[in-house]
């Protein structure tokens, strides 16, 4: 029996093409919700993020959130790792030696270096407003829970190289996340289902991109959009169809959690 589901938010719960949660989506979560199952959010965005996104009337029971980095219930944070400030240090001394793109994410606050053509693209492909250009340095300063490089695959490896303790997640080819090595969405389920006695056979997860993989394996059942990317598609038990398309719904009454 499915006690709790895990639903990505773009591309997954939230259409880029009608800019909206389908209504299909919001009726198998209100069903899902009328069967006592428990609903989380496990999402890259922050929650404010999630909430500009998601309409009101979807009730969540818990948001992992910043890939994991920031977790959250009805009674509070229950779990809370930003960017450790030597790691901070480091991406700023290589991004001032070689200029890229850069975001770093506050659980409030989002900022970037600069903006190019390539950032605006991205940002549009996901329905983002451009964030506001200011110094990184203020990352020092402040809890940081995501630094965001918009760069495509073939300068991973060198990124990464500097940031010993961190670890990437890509959901996007223009720009991939970089987080606590302690975190990933994974991570946050793991946490989710300990804190409420739920074992990983009777959770689900449903996600359509790479930083979704982290999921997979800490659930009973895995479901790739059908919108999803092919690694995505690769690594789940189980392909429904695409989002405009009614998967959510679809994947629910395969597995027969929803008539």
């Amino acid at each position: 029996m499915i006690r709790a589901a895990f639903f990505d938010v773009d591309g997954t719960l939230f259409s880029h093409r009608i800019h909206r949660v389908p209504d299909s989506a919001m009726r198998a979560l209100r069903e899902l919700r009328e069967k006592g199952v428990l609903l989380f959010v496990a999402s890259g965005r922050s929650v404010a993020e999630v909430n500009r996104l998601l309409p009101p009337e979807l009730l969540f029971d818990g948001y992992i959130t910043l890939n994991g980095q920031y977790c959250c219930a009805k009674d509070g944070v229950f779990f809370d790792r930003p960017v450790s400030k030597e790691e901070i240090s480091r991406m700023l001394e290589k991004v001032e030696r070689d200029p890229f793109p850069l975001v770093f994410v506050e659980n409030g606050r989002i900022y970037i270096n600069y903006i190019n053509p390539h950032v605006e693209k991205v940002e549009a492909y996901i329905s983002t407003p451009l964030p506001e250009v200011r110094d990184l340095r203020e990352g020092l300063q402040h809890s940081v829970y995501q630094m965001i490089p918009f760069v495509l695959r073939d300068r991973e490896e060198e990124i990464m190289a500097c940031l010993p303790n961190c670890r990437k997640s890509r959901w996007h080819e223009g720009a991939f996340d970089i987080m606590d090595k302690d975190g990933g969405k994974g991570n946050g389920i793991r946490r989710v289902l300990e804190r409420y006695g739920i074992s990983k056979d009777e959770a689900m997860a449903f996600g359509d991109g790479e930083n979704d993989l982290d999921m997979f394996p800490c659930v009973g059942i895995s479901v790739a959009m059908g919108n999803a990317s092919e690694q995505t598609k690769r690594q789940a038990d189980y392909v429904t169809e695409d989002i405009d398309n009614d998967g959510i719904l679809k994947a629910l009454q395969h597995f027969g959690v929803l008539e």
